[in-house]
């Protein structure tokens, strides 16, 4: 096999536009593991997020970067590295701005935190907790998950 790692994108790479991953791309990522590739999900999407769609299309078991890079999980879903903003920074950051008009949300874990709900966020938990049904998501576990956020 020449290439022994795959590192992929979720949005716009395996999720399509209706947030769902294709049967035929869901095939091709366990044909490449059974040949003894290894599958890393690289996303901006949260811990939460990736964690789900990765165990909904069977790749639990494999390392995951989140948070475009800022958080790394093990195999296990244990947090093995992770890059984190000094309080004063974050603050310093937020007053810019507000004084300028500027939306900015944050994240703790798996939590978004907002001043209030805007059109930037009021969808955030239905958008990152995808509900895949065609993928094989289970609408109660997607239900479950989304209640974590």
């Amino acid at each position: 096999m020449k290439y022994r790692l795959l590192a992929t994108d979720l949005d716009g790479t395996l999720l399509n536009d209706q947030k769902e991953i294709d049967v035929e791309t869901i095939e091709a990522i366990h044909e490449y593991r059974k040949r003894g590739g290894k599958v890393v999900i690289c996303s901006g999407r949260s811990p939460l997020s990736t964690q789900w769609i990765a165990r909904t299309i069977g790749l639990s078991g494999e390392p995951i970067i989140a948070y475009n890079g800022a958080i790394l999980l093990d195999a296990d879903g244990e947090i093995r590295e992770q890059s984190v903003f000094p309080y004063e920074s974050l603050m310093t950051f937020w007053e810019i701005c507000e004084t300028e008009g500027i939306y900015a949300h944050f994240y703790e874990g798996d939590k978004l935190l907002v001043p209030e709900v805007t059109k930037w966020n009021e969808k955030w938990i239905e958008n990152n907790i995808p509900a895949l049904e065609a993928s094989g998501g289970e609408p109660q576990h997607c239900q479950r998950v989304r209640e974590k956020c």
